[in-house]
């Protein structure tokens, strides 16, 4: 009776370590399949920080793009204020020589008929003395 109890005991303390097992079993296999989830998230995860980071430098390029055509703009701005600057001095000169010539023209055409008057003036002195003499 004594060998069988022992035996009783034996073999629930084996079937406890059997049942054991298989939890501990069915705990690895819960254990590994969430490991494997986590490979898997951990993949994706890296996916999407390599995606953002190529990103990144296409963006930090065209950035750099972008500044470079901001650099000829400004440039260009530059350029084209110190072109319209010479071509305003260049107006004012001209409308300054312009005036200068409507200034002479007139100067020119108050002479002429000052000109014109004195030959006038000198015709009829002319012509007096010689209606003189004639008459003398």
């Amino acid at each position: 009776a004594g060998a069988l109890r022992v035996q009783e005991e034996l073999r629930g303390e084996r079937e406890a370590m059997r049942e054991e097992r298989e939890a501990l079993r069915q705990e690895r296999e819960e254990l590994r399949q969430e490991c494997e989830g986590l490979r898997h998230e951990s993949e994706g995860v890296r996916a999407e920080a390599s995606a953002r980071a190529h990103e990144a430098a296409r963006l930090r390029a065209q950035v750099e793009e972008l500044e470079e055509q901001v650099m000829r703009l400004e440039g260009q701005v530059k350029l084209s204020e110190q072109q319209a600057s010479f071509a305003e001095t260049r107006a004012k000169d001209a409308l300054g020589r312009e005036g200068e010539a409507k200034r002479s023209l007139e100067q020119l055409r108050v002479e002429g008929e000052e000109l014109a008057r004195a030959e006038r003036d000198r015709q009829e002195e002319a012509r007096g003395e010689w209606e003189r003499k004639v008459e003398a």
